[in-house]
């Protein structure tokens, strides 16, 4: 007994029923890897928007800390500490502002710029004012009698091995020295 043969519509028809083709799976092997990178794509994108945004916030509070610092500065009658001295740097300026209260700005041990007033003789805090978070290293120099340097180091927020630091130097002149000469306090 033989066995008829097959039509070539029942073949097709067998082969479809099968799964797919070697053809079908490449087209759809495609299509997946390609809505893959795309998700990837804007994964990497987030991430990286993420970042950008966290350094935009480190270099704008560096730039509003040195902002307050310089106007508190200039506007000042007097630099107390540190001493006139082209060589050494200090941790910490102590000055009297426009008020005559006395002002200290100096990094206390969690990594925030800080200024502290108060009105002497008696050490009664007016107010203590965090400046900026996250800084690392805050210098200062006194160039000359009424010329001051400072410089402000920060890092940004975030995972510590990928954090870049960020550095800004200012040097200002006290503007109201002829306040502080009127008064004798020169």
């Amino acid at each position: 007994m033989s066995m008829p043969m097959p039509s070539p519509a029942s073949r097709n028809h067998r082969r479809s029923r099968r799964g797919f083709s070697v053809v079908e799976m490449l087209v759809y092997l495609g299509v997946f890897c390609l809505i893959l990178a795309g998700v990837a794509a804007i994964v990497t994108m987030e991430s990286s928007v993420e970042k950008s945004l966290r350094r935009l916030d480190t270099l704008y509070e560096l730039r509003m800390a040195s902002w307050q610092l310089s106007r508190a500065l200039v506007t000042g009658t007097r630099v107390l500490h540190p001493p006139v001295d082209l060589q050494t740097y200090s941790h910490q300026i102590l000055f009297t502002d426009q008020n005559w209260m006395k002002c200290l700005v100096f990094l206390d041990g969690q990594g925030r710029l800080k200024i502290a007033r108060w009105q002497p003789p008696a050490f009664t805090t007016g107010a203590v004012e965090t400046l900026a978070e996250n800084v690392v290293e805050f210098k200062t120099k006194r160039l000359a009698e009424s010329l001051v340097l400072y410089s402000i180091k920060a890092a940004e927020s975030g995972r510590p091995p990928f954090n870049k630091t960020f550095l800004l130097s200012n040097s200002l002149q006290l503007t109201n020295r002829t306040l502080c000469a009127m008064q004798g306090n020169l």
